[in-house]
């Protein structure tokens, strides 16, 4: 490959550059637009709530209420930034969480570059790195970590713990003596942790990073930095134990047919199959969501074909299957969860993906095909999401959006009344009512959670509260404007 040269820049790797980042927005542009819906409006009442009291930061990271995980950073610290530095802005939140996935996706490149210098392939690295970063940016396993804030967690974890690993290949390269890489790997580490527990797997990953790259000894430095790493990992554990209550049921470790239930589910993530896809065929039996399944995932079985086809010298046999129980580590701890299983479930094991690609396509073979092919099966996995009606993730949260936008017009120039006398809800779908909840009404309206009760019969009694009904069709509407829905209590 010639490379075109003024001074230090290599005009055909920034022009490369250029067009993978425009076609990254092109992928993830859409979900700048996605609304709130669920969990984020449970975090955000919770984040206005703590800046209203003036709780700091810090007292709120160390005084949380006991939940089923325990994640500070991730979580906490994370929604006080969206709601105390964005004001909430849900269209500024979203290209915030754009942005963590984009550098997440550059880190992962770093990675990559960083991987190929430490296995002596230094020449093929930069655009290695390239390559190998683009298409773990653009995979549609990422698809609710990016759209759902509440999920945002999951791209942070992945920040750190990438991090942590550029830090433990380059201390494998460094040579003898300490160097600000030693001392960074426990503290990434311990950032991670603390955004998820899932990256708890990471000294797994890291050993088997270490038989890949196989360096000729292994300094006193990195010997330390390993041992202050699982330190950390343990002070986390018993941490952890203190912090935590009971999970809920879906999260759950069950060795049952789940096992097989969440296998089947993370492989057809990694193939490319949308979730909702999956939801639509087994709930509604639909044919259309059996062909939308079909065909997102031949772009990405093509994918992973072309880069078997290019790595099958360039990468090996002990490597490929080192980079294989890498990938399988990274989700192991999701395959035994009693019933939720998402897409970015596998966020972390697609780095082994990234690693492969990265060698794979560095090395006799045009990379257009392989990206031109990825990119199309992402758009198709992902943009059919955008347009699909309840039950899916998106149709509910748009659905939660209007409902809310009708609920403000009714009740938000009597926000201080309805708190003062308080706000029954009746619900006739649990399901749809789910993505917005009490806090959803509560942050719209600006007033505590803890006014607003949920019902779920239909009889409406004569009350000195407000009365909102949010039926299954139609808009909410305030029962006391119906008298003759009241008409059995009269």
């Amino acid at each position: 490959m010639t490379l075109h040269r003024s001074g230090c820049v290599d005009y055909r790797f920034a022009s490369q550059l250029f067009v993978l980042t425009g076609l990254f927005f092109v992928v993830w542009g859409h979900a700048i637009f996605a609304p709130y819906w669920q969990d984020d409006f449970l975090f955000l009442v919770e984040a206005r709530d703590a800046r209203i009291s003036g709780m700091s930061v810090f007292d709120q990271l160390v005084n949380l209420p006991e939940a089923g995980y325990w994640r500070p950073l991730g979580v906490q610290a994370y929604w006080r930034l969206l709601e105390g530095v964005f004001g909430g802005n849900v269209l500024v939140t979203h290209a915030f969480g754009v942005f963590l996935h984009l550098l997440s996706a550059v880190l992962v490149g770093c990675l990559c570059a960083t991987f190929l210098v430490a296995i002596g392939r230094r020449d093929i690295s930069k655009k290695g790195g390239l390559y190998g970063g683009f298409l773990y940016s653009i995979h549609p396993a990422h698809f609710v970590a990016v759209v759902w804030v509440a999920a945002a967690n999951s791209t942070l974890s992945i920040i750190f713990s990438v991090l942590t690993l550029i830090a433990l290949l380059i201390s494998m390269v460094q040579g003898r003596g300490w160097k600000i890489w030693n001392i960074l790997m426990p503290v990434f580490f311990a950032l991670a942790l603390l955004t998820r527990e899932s990256v708890a797997v990471l000294p797994a990953l890291g050993v088997i990073l270490y038989l890949i790259v196989k360096p000729k000894r292994v300094s006193r430095a990195l010997a330390v930095s390993a041992l202050v790493s699982i330190a950390v990992l343990f002070l986390w554990l018993l941490t952890r134990q203190s912090m935590v209550g009971d999970v809920g049921e879906e999260y759950s470790p069950v060795l049952g047919l789940n096992v097989f239930r969440n296998i089947a589910g993370l492989f057809a993530f990694t193939i490319g199959i949308p979730r909702e896809a999956v939801r639509f065929v087994v709930e509604q039996h639909s044919m259309a969501a059996l062909l939308w399944a079909l065909a997102s995932s031949v772009f990405y079985v093509s994918v992973f074909a072309l880069l078997a086809r290019a790595g099958r010298n360039a990468v090996g046999r002990e490597k490929s299957g080192l980079l294989m129980l890498f990938f399988l580590v990274g989700c192991a701890i999701y395959v035994i969860l009693a019933w939720n299983c998402y897409g970015y479930y596998v966020s972390l094991s697609l780095v082994a993906y990234a690693l492969f690609a990265a060698l794979a396509l560095s090395q006799g073979i045009r990379p257009a095909a392989v990206l031109g092919v990825a990119v199309l099966g992402s758009v198709l996995s992902l943009y059919v999401n955008y347009a699909l009606p309840y039950p899916s993730l998106i149709g509910r949260a748009n659905w939660a959006e209007d409902q809310l936008r009708e609920i403000n017009e009714l009740l938000g120039t009597h926000a201080r009344e309805v708190e003062r006398r308080g706000l029954d809800v009746h619900v006739e779908n649990r399901h749809k009512f789910f993505a917005i909840g009490p806090s959803g009404i509560a942050y719209t309206l600006g007033i505590r959670a803890d006014k607003i009760r949920v019902r779920h019969d239909q009889d409406i009694a004569r009350t000195d509260r407000f009365v909102l009904v949010v039926p299954d069709s139609g808009h909410a509407y305030l029962a006391d404007s119906f008298p003759a829905f009241l008409s059995d209590t009269d």
